[in-house]
């Protein structure tokens, strides 16, 4: 009855008050109402105040309580009650006497008053309608349940269900320690905005997407952001909606998904996992796994890790929350939406910080020079005293100090102590007995221990400890570091070369106080993380100095080179255009890093005018190189010698000029941390009010590099200063280069309160018929997104939508395949690509399926996108598609000319096929033909079998013991191809490298045959292999001594993404590509490759 009349109530069953037991009470906000139930079996006489009796089967009339009398006594009872817990009270309650299931016929009792009713069930809803004297609110009634100790059920079934109550106080239980344990941790959060396909979406619109879109989620982004802090929040935010949310730290995985729940469940009172998730299932509550830190969870555990997930989510219909650094392995298994978490800007490091307007000025520079949340939160809790703080090492170096106090020497001791162990054993966390080792060896007493766990610096997990966040981790180890190698500067150089240290670099130079091993380590390297970090201010004072000081000297050198550059006419060189070598400057690899880090001191403000002047001269250098080679240049036909000489001085000449380096870099999108800072926006404006030249256009565009990210002040001004050549006759002047980047402009204005839409799509209107197809297709697309195509798409998706019907439905068509593939294709590639794709997106599945297998028939040799159509035909389970797909399992030809292209879509239709279950063909994967044919062969039915079986069901396969026979048979070609393959697979969760990463001991095995066979390095194609780049973007020449065993055992290990401590898994490379490497630097390239090989038992 309640519950039809959508009224919120409370009621309380069995209660005991002031000696009376009381069947039940209905609270409301307008009623309350006793109500004693009585069994009626035979009639019943009494009056108010006279004995009762019930009549016998005898026909005797047998005493019995006065009913009247104990309802009323039941009902003030009640009042007094309620006047005891909340004082004076107005009125009483209503008492009703139910007689169930109605009352006996010849019955004889009191007819019904202003205090006690009577009545059956049928009565029941007119009491409830009712009004009473006294009544309370709901806050009251539960107030008052609980102090009379009764036990809250939800609905009727938990109360007469011993099961379902039981449920219920599993859940009841572990919901309020979740919310004590982590609600403290959530509310330290401060709104922010995430990167999702494009769209900035706040926590709420995040739920949303968990609990209406059913998406799973992937939160990626840098360390000490806020990716585990977003992660409680969502999942406070669930809980609060009824979903049961579990969190398991990588850090403890140890390959088994529920010990890890295990070791939750009972932190949080339940007994057990399993109970747990039995009493969400028993309450059809919804189940969340939050896995916090999955970059955290050990290398050779992070493939089972996605698989138990994977399993997890499917068993329980579980939404999965990921907190990573990384791209989870084998992300197809799981597929999960990436929310991207980036540094913090300007403004939220100052939230986080709890800053006042005074104290945000005051500390604006310091702020400035932070990357994290983290930090930010350190600074609120110094204030003002962070001033005096010159770096991040002396950021967390004070803080600690500040926190321990009495002990802080001893305890940053140990603290630096822990952390270099920590690295040195590739682990997260120490047992308390190693670190009870520790102190006795340092001479420190148990209360450092003591008041660092206090302080909250090393928090425990079971009997071992590990530092409360990784920065932390990062900042001792470098300290550690800086102790351990004093002022030795070849030590130190040969230190930050190691890539184990990588995460730890800025860390260590900003711990460096000696200016003497300041200047020469900085004065030397190629690291352009490392100097940017140091133009940053993240290093410190003096390491920005020192790398200012660099800047401006190269800065002379470029304005050099750019004054006396000249250029001839070559056929031998792209663009029929080359730098003649004696105006050339021959720049240092050192100075190559530092021309690479120069668009990020132009964007700190330093020197983005004396740049702009540079460009403007050089643009005057190139109008007079101009004419001095135009009449040369139109005796050998060469049309384009201004675009000619524009792409080789700004584009492609990398070798040869400083200035296309900075170009380079500033197209690289290296300054995206800058999206929202007060330095880029006054830059950008500084950049846009005095462009003038080509040159100096560029480089204003290559600074905004995307118009979605631009302030509106600065893209009214942008608009305004690119119209102009948006107009024909000073489009046709204008290189080819600059054209592209100003349509790349174009094309990614904002869809939605762009300034000037008109002007602007007046204008691209206008210089349509001059487009060459690749910018009119850029052209339109960019009109498409300001509204002004509106008609004409909808009037060309209306033809897509016919010609598909007439291939469907209708006669058959002449080259059928060849047209479904063409409407499929233009999804991608296409003016009104978004017309295609509404189309076939509203086609029923069957009819979908159908245009997609026969699209599969109709692509050539030489098309793109034919990969991910077999993706798509297996994610939807198509069988009728398997012959479609097994066209293309066969081996790609060795003179393609499209090289990624054929092994990416060879090895996709394997994987596609072994992902539906079908059996292979004799024809595909043949043996036999040659050693680069069978490696290839080999690796496909690696694919095959591993997308088929589970990994340790496959190696149990005949095939796949005759695939790896085989690769050994000839491993350089076997590594080769291996290397070949990881550059044609793209995509999340690694899987070009997927052999290796499935295969760890049988790759290494691999790798070591190929360093003990000697000889070149052969891949699948013909022709040499120096020169190619590894997956880890090492480039190895035959001319270096240790280029091909290097290289066959760089490719491996770099795929085995091992987890250092404190550093996201990542691909094994030295801090410095490209760097010629002294004998000194290999020797340590060489133990840091023993010391992973160790570790892999290998």
């Amino acid at each position: 009855m309640l519950t039809t009349s959508g009224e919120s109530a409370t009621v309380l069953a069995n209660i005991n008050v002031k000696g009376r037991q009381l069947d039940l009470v209905v609270g409301t906000d307008r009623l309350t109402l006793v109500l004693e139930a009585k069994a009626s079996t035979t009639p019943l006489r009494g009056s108010m105040n006279g004995p009762w009796a019930a009549l016998t089967r005898s026909g005797r009339w047998k005493a019995t309580r006065n009913i009247y009398v104990q309802a009323l006594d039941e009902k003030n009872a009640l009042r007094d009650a309620l006047r005891e817990h909340q004082g004076e009270v107005t009125g009483y309650p209503d008492a009703y006497v139910v007689f169930v299931p109605g009352l006996v016929a010849g019955s004889d009792i009191p007819p019904a008053d202003h205090k006690v009713s009577f009545g059956g069930l049928e009565g029941l809803s007119d009491q409830l309608a009712r009004h009473s004297g006294l009544c309370c609110t709901p806050e009251q009634w539960r107030v008052f349940a609980e102090r009379q100790g009764l036990e809250r059920v939800f609905d009727l079934a938990s109360a007469s269900d011993p099961r379902l109550l039981d449920a219920q106080r599993t859940l009841e239980k572990y919901v309020t320690a979740f919310t004590a344990t982590y609600a403290p941790m959530a509310a330290q959060y401060k709104p922010d905005t995430y990167d999702v396909d494009g769209d900035s979406l706040h926590a709420p619109e995040l739920k949303r997407l968990l609990l209406e879109t059913r998406e799973d989620l992937l939160l990626q982004g840098p360390s000490g952001c806020g990716k585990s802090l977003l992660s409680l929040v969502l999942a406070n935010r669930l809980c609060t909606e009824g979903v049961v949310p579990v969190v398991v730290e990588c850090k403890s995985f140890e390959g088994q998904l529920g010990s890890a729940l295990e070791r939750e469940a009972t932190l949080l009172d339940v007994p057990s996992a399993r109970k747990l998730l039995t009493a969400a299932r028993t309450l059809a509550r919804p189940i969340a796994v939050i896995v916090d830190g999955y970059n955290e969870c050990p290398a050779e555990l992070k493939l089972r890790l996605t698989r138990t997930l994977r399993a997890a989510s499917m068993k329980f219909d579980a939404t999965v929350i990921v907190s990573s650094q990384i791209a989870i392995d084998r992300a197809d298994l799981l597929p999960l939406r990436k929310a991207a978490v980036s540094a913090p800007s300007q403004q939220l490091k100052v939230d986080i910080a709890s800053l006042d307007e005074a104290a945000a000025e005051l500390l604006t520079p310091l702020l400035q020079t932070i990357a994290t949340g983290i930090e930010a939160s350190l600074i609120g809790q110094m204030g003002k005293e962070v001033t005096r703080v010159s770096s991040r090492s002396a950021l967390f170096d004070m803080f600690v100090r500040r926190r321990l106090g009495a002990v802080a020497s001893q305890g940053v001791t140990l603290l630096c102590c822990v952390a270099e162990l920590l690295f040195e054993r590739m682990t997260f966390s120490l047992s308390v007995r190693e670190v009870d080792r520790i102190l006795v060896r340092e001479k420190l007493g148990a209360e450092v221990l003591q008041e660092i766990r206090r302080a909250g610096l090393l928090v425990p997990r079971g009997d071992r400890l590990c530092f409360v966040h990784e920065m932390y981790l990062n900042a001792f180890a470098a300290e550690a570091i800086v102790r351990r190698v004093g002022s030795d500067a070849v030590a130190m150089t040969h230190v930050l070369a190691m890539p184990r240290f990588d995460e730890l670099r800025s860390f260590v130079v900003g711990a460096i106080e000696d200016g003497n091993l300041l200047a020469p380590l900085l004065g030397a390297t190629t690291d352009v993380p490392l100097l940017r970090a140091c133009v940053l201010g993240e290093c410190g004072v003096n390491a920005g100095q020192v790398v200012k000081v660099a800047l401006d000297a190269v800065m002379g050198r470029l304005e050099n080179e750019m004054e006396g550059a000249r250029f001839f006419i070559s056929s031998d060189h792209m663009w029929e255009i080359g730098v003649e070598p004696s105006s050339q400057v021959a720049w240092t690899e050192h100075e190559r890093a530092l021309l690479s880090v120069m668009p990020t001191a132009v964007m700190k403000g330093q020197c983005c005018g004396e740049l702009l002047e540079l460009v403007g001269r050089f643009d005057r250098r190139l109008r007079e190189e101009f004419a001095r080679l135009r009449d040369e240049a139109g005796q050998k036909g060469i049309k384009m010698l201004r675009s000619s000489l524009f792409a080789t001085a700004y584009v492609f000449g990398k070798r040869e000029l400083g200035i296309s380096i900075v170009m380079s870099a500033l197209h690289g999108g290296s300054l995206a941390s800058f999206s929202e800072s007060t330095e880029r926006r006054e830059t950008l404006k500084q950049a846009w009010r005095n462009a003038a030249t080509p040159g100096q256009f560029h480089l204003a565009l290559a600074l905004s590099h995307s118009a979605l990210r631009l302030q509106r002040d600065v893209l009214e001004l942008a608009i305004e200063r690119t119209l102009p050549m948006l107009e024909i006759e000073s489009w046709k002047a204008l290189p080819y280069h600059l054209q592209l980047d100003l349509m790349n402009f174009v094309h990614f204005l904002p869809r939605e309160d762009t300034p000037s839409p008109e002007k602007v799509a007046q204008a691209l209107e206008g210089l349509l018929p001059e487009l060459h197809p690749l910018l009119q297709g850029i052209a339109l697309e960019a009109l498409s997104g300001l509204g002004a195509m509106e008609s004409e798409l909808q009037d060309h998706e209306t033809q897509v939508r016919q010609e598909i019907v007439q291939l469907l439905d209708g006669p058959p068509v002449e080259n059928a395949a060849e047209v479904a593939w063409g409407i499929y294709n233009a999804q991608f590639d296409h003016p009104y690509d978004v017309a295609y794709v509404n189309a076939i997106e509203d086609l029923s599945d069957s009819q979908r399926h159908t245009l997609m297998r026969l699209a599969c028939e109709g692509a050539s040799d030489h098309s793109f996108f034919v990969g991910s159509l077999i993706a798509r035909l297996a994610a939807e389970a198509d069988l009728l598609a398997v012959p479609a797909i097994a066209c293309w399992a066969r081996l790609p030809e060795s003179n393609s000319g499209m090289r990624q292209n054929v092994i990416e879509t060879f090895l996709t239709a394997l994987t596609a096929l072994g992902s539906l279950r079908a059996d292979l063909s004799p024809d595909i994967c043949p043996m036999g033909i040659g050693p680069q044919e069978d490696a290839m062969s080999a690796c496909g039915l690696l694919y095959y079998w591993m997308e088929r079986r589970a990994e340790d069901a496959a190696l149990a396969e005949p095939n796949v013991t005759t695939a790896f026979e085989t690769l050994f048979a000839d491993p350089s070609i076997a590594v080769g191809t291996l290397s070949d393959i990881s550059r044609s697979l793209m995509g999340p969760g690694g899987r070009g490298v997927l052999i290796v990463k499935t295969f760890p001991e049988r790759a290494v095995s691999l790798a070591r045959a190929a360093l003990q066979s000697g000889g070149p390095m052969k891949g699948y194609f013909p022709g040499p292999y120096s020169g190619r780049v590894t997956p880890s973007g090492l480039r190895f020449q035959q001319s270096d001594p240790m280029g091909t065993p290097m290289t066959c055992l760089c490719f491996v290990l770099s795929s085995i993404t091992l987890t250092l401590p404190g550093v996201p898994a990542r691909r094994l490379q030295p801090s410095n590509p490209g760097r010629p490497k002294t004998p000194e630097v290999t020797t340590g390239l060489c133990r840091e490759f023993r010391d992973r090989l160790l570790c892999l038992g290998l």
